[in-house]
Protein backbone atom coordinates (compact mmCIF):
# COMPACT_ATOMS: atom_id res chain seq x y z
CA UNK A 1 0.00 0.00 0.00
CA UNK A 2 2.53 2.62 0.43
CA UNK A 3 3.94 1.70 -3.21
CA UNK A 4 0.70 2.41 -4.39
CA UNK A 5 0.60 6.07 -2.12
CA UNK A 6 3.82 6.66 -2.92
CA UNK A 7 2.73 6.30 -7.22
CA UNK A 8 -0.42 8.11 -6.03
CA UNK A 9 1.10 11.13 -5.17
CA UNK A 10 3.73 11.63 -7.85
CA UNK A 11 0.76 10.95 -10.56
CA UNK A 12 -1.20 13.54 -8.65
CA UNK A 13 -3.97 11.08 -8.07
CA UNK A 14 -5.51 12.31 -5.19
CA UNK A 15 -8.33 10.21 -4.57
CA UNK A 16 -6.31 6.75 -4.88
CA UNK A 17 -3.80 8.78 -2.54
CA UNK A 18 -6.42 9.31 -0.02
CA UNK A 19 -7.78 5.66 -0.40
CA UNK A 20 -3.87 4.23 0.20
CA UNK A 21 -3.54 6.50 3.19
CA UNK A 22 -6.90 5.17 4.71
CA UNK A 23 -5.96 1.36 4.29
CA UNK A 24 -3.06 2.22 5.39
CA UNK A 25 -4.43 3.43 8.98
CA UNK A 26 -6.70 0.42 8.68
CA UNK A 27 -3.49 -1.82 8.81
CA UNK A 28 -2.71 -1.13 12.17
CA UNK A 29 0.73 -1.47 10.92
CA UNK A 30 3.91 -0.07 12.85
CA UNK A 31 5.34 0.45 9.14
CA UNK A 32 2.49 2.46 7.91
CA UNK A 33 3.44 5.30 10.64
CA UNK A 34 6.56 7.02 8.64
CA UNK A 35 4.40 7.46 5.87
CA UNK A 36 1.60 8.99 7.20
CA UNK A 37 4.10 10.99 9.53
CA UNK A 38 5.62 12.14 5.87
CA UNK A 39 2.47 13.16 4.76
CA UNK A 40 0.70 14.94 7.55
CA UNK A 41 3.17 17.83 6.01
CA UNK A 42 1.58 17.51 2.61
CA UNK A 43 0.78 20.73 0.62
CA UNK A 44 -2.63 18.99 -0.33
CA UNK A 45 -5.08 19.60 2.49
CA UNK A 46 -7.32 16.71 2.04
CA UNK A 47 -4.05 14.58 2.11
CA UNK A 48 -2.79 16.01 5.31
CA UNK A 49 -6.01 15.36 7.16
CA UNK A 50 -6.49 12.35 6.16
CA UNK A 51 -2.98 11.10 7.14
CA UNK A 52 -3.71 12.73 10.75
CA UNK A 53 -6.49 11.06 11.04
CA UNK A 54 -4.73 7.43 9.82
CA UNK A 55 -2.35 7.88 12.39
CA UNK A 56 -5.14 7.75 15.13
CA UNK A 57 -6.84 4.35 12.81
CA UNK A 58 -3.16 2.32 13.49
CA UNK A 59 -4.06 2.59 17.05
CA UNK A 60 -0.52 2.83 17.72
CA UNK A 61 0.94 5.11 20.34
CA UNK A 62 3.65 5.81 18.71
CA UNK A 63 1.56 8.15 16.68
CA UNK A 64 1.49 10.23 19.16
CA UNK A 65 4.29 11.85 18.19
CA UNK A 66 3.51 13.12 14.59
CA UNK A 67 0.15 14.16 15.80
CA UNK A 68 1.33 16.41 18.15
CA UNK A 69 3.58 17.46 15.78
CA UNK A 70 0.11 18.88 13.99
CA UNK A 71 -1.33 20.40 16.19
CA UNK A 72 0.95 23.14 15.37
CA UNK A 73 -0.10 22.94 11.81
CA UNK A 74 -1.99 26.03 10.17
CA UNK A 75 -4.21 24.47 8.99
CA UNK A 76 -7.47 24.00 11.78
CA UNK A 77 -8.88 20.96 9.83
CA UNK A 78 -5.45 19.44 10.65
CA UNK A 79 -5.16 21.05 14.39
CA UNK A 80 -8.79 19.39 14.88
CA UNK A 81 -8.46 16.08 13.29
CA UNK A 82 -4.74 16.04 15.47
CA UNK A 83 -6.44 16.72 18.66
CA UNK A 84 -9.09 13.90 17.85
CA UNK A 85 -6.11 11.80 17.32
CA UNK A 86 -5.05 11.98 20.39
CA UNK A 87 -7.94 11.38 22.32
CA UNK A 88 -8.03 8.08 20.51
CA UNK A 89 -4.82 7.51 21.37
CA UNK A 90 -3.05 9.78 23.17
CA UNK A 91 -1.28 9.38 26.93
CA UNK A 92 -0.89 12.09 30.01
CA UNK A 93 2.08 13.52 28.03
CA UNK A 94 -0.16 14.42 25.11
CA UNK A 95 -2.35 16.92 27.99
CA UNK A 96 -0.25 19.77 27.67
CA UNK A 97 0.61 20.33 23.96
CA UNK A 98 -3.28 20.06 23.39
CA UNK A 99 -3.54 22.80 25.92
CA UNK A 100 -0.95 24.84 24.63
CA UNK A 101 -2.86 24.52 21.02
CA UNK A 102 -5.70 26.13 22.38
CA UNK A 103 -3.45 28.47 23.71
CA UNK A 104 -1.97 29.38 20.78
CA UNK A 105 -5.38 29.57 18.65
CA UNK A 106 -7.81 30.66 21.34
CA UNK A 107 -10.52 31.96 18.59
CA UNK A 108 -10.37 28.63 16.71
CA UNK A 109 -13.57 26.90 18.79
CA UNK A 110 -13.52 23.49 16.68
CA UNK A 111 -9.78 22.93 18.16
CA UNK A 112 -11.11 24.19 21.58
CA UNK A 113 -14.20 21.99 21.78
CA UNK A 114 -11.60 18.42 19.68
CA UNK A 115 -9.19 19.32 22.62
CA UNK A 116 -12.26 19.19 25.17
CA UNK A 117 -12.93 15.77 24.29
CA UNK A 118 -9.31 14.77 23.97
CA UNK A 119 -8.25 15.60 27.03
CA UNK A 120 -11.68 13.93 28.78
CA UNK A 121 -10.88 10.62 26.74
CA UNK A 122 -7.30 10.45 27.73
CA UNK A 123 -8.02 11.61 31.22
CA UNK A 124 -10.62 8.60 31.40
CA UNK A 125 -7.83 5.75 30.26
CA UNK A 126 -5.29 7.01 32.52
CA UNK A 127 -4.65 5.31 35.53
CA UNK A 128 -3.52 6.36 39.06
CA UNK A 129 -4.11 10.31 39.79
CA UNK A 130 -2.06 13.00 37.89
CA UNK A 131 -1.53 16.88 39.83
CA UNK A 132 -4.72 18.25 39.04
CA UNK A 133 -6.78 15.11 37.79
CA UNK A 134 -9.42 14.77 39.60
CA UNK A 135 -10.05 11.44 41.11
CA UNK A 136 -13.46 9.68 42.42
CA UNK A 137 -12.04 6.56 45.33
CA UNK A 138 -15.03 4.21 46.61
CA UNK A 139 -14.17 3.31 49.88
CA UNK A 140 -16.47 1.06 51.96
CA UNK A 141 -19.27 2.16 50.00
CA UNK A 142 -18.37 5.57 50.11
CA UNK A 143 -17.39 8.17 47.80
CA UNK A 144 -14.06 10.56 48.25
CA UNK A 145 -14.02 12.91 45.61
CA UNK A 146 -9.76 14.67 46.18
CA UNK A 147 -7.01 16.53 43.86
CA UNK A 148 -3.61 14.99 44.60
CA UNK A 149 -1.19 16.77 47.03
CA UNK A 150 0.85 18.61 45.16
CA UNK A 151 -1.77 20.83 43.14
CA UNK A 152 -2.49 24.43 45.02
CA UNK A 153 -6.64 24.82 45.84
CA UNK A 154 -6.82 21.41 47.03
CA UNK A 155 -10.11 19.83 47.25
CA UNK A 156 -11.41 16.65 49.97
CA UNK A 157 -14.09 15.10 50.69
CA UNK A 158 -13.30 12.62 53.66
CA UNK A 159 -15.90 10.40 55.70
CA UNK A 160 -15.65 13.03 58.68
CA UNK A 161 -15.84 16.01 56.44
CA UNK A 162 -18.13 14.61 53.74
CA UNK A 163 -21.23 15.11 55.98
CA UNK A 164 -24.18 17.40 54.51
CA UNK A 165 -23.63 19.76 57.83
CA UNK A 166 -20.00 20.18 57.10
CA UNK A 167 -20.29 20.35 53.80
CA UNK A 168 -22.34 23.99 53.88
CA UNK A 169 -20.57 24.91 57.25
CA UNK A 170 -17.65 24.78 54.50
CA UNK A 171 -19.01 27.08 51.70
CA UNK A 172 -19.46 30.83 51.45
CA UNK A 173 -22.74 32.23 52.66
CA UNK A 174 -24.32 33.31 49.59
CA UNK A 175 -27.67 35.05 49.30
CA UNK A 176 -29.72 32.70 47.01
CA UNK A 177 -32.17 35.25 46.05
CA UNK A 178 -30.77 38.17 45.67
CA UNK A 179 -33.03 41.68 45.42
CA UNK A 180 -34.23 42.64 42.74
CA UNK A 181 -33.56 46.18 41.39
CA UNK A 182 -35.98 48.80 42.05
CA UNK A 183 -37.67 46.97 44.84
CA UNK A 184 -37.37 47.19 48.60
Amino acid sequence: MRLVLGKAIKLGEEQVALEAISALGRSGSRKALVPLARHTKSPSVAIRVAAIRALSATRQTEAQVALVSSLGSTLSEAREAAAEGLGNLGTVNAVAPLRAAVDAHPLDLGLRRAVSRAIASIQARATGAEPGQLSLAVDAGTGALSLTDSESGQLSLTPDSASPQAIRSALPRTRMNPPRSGSR
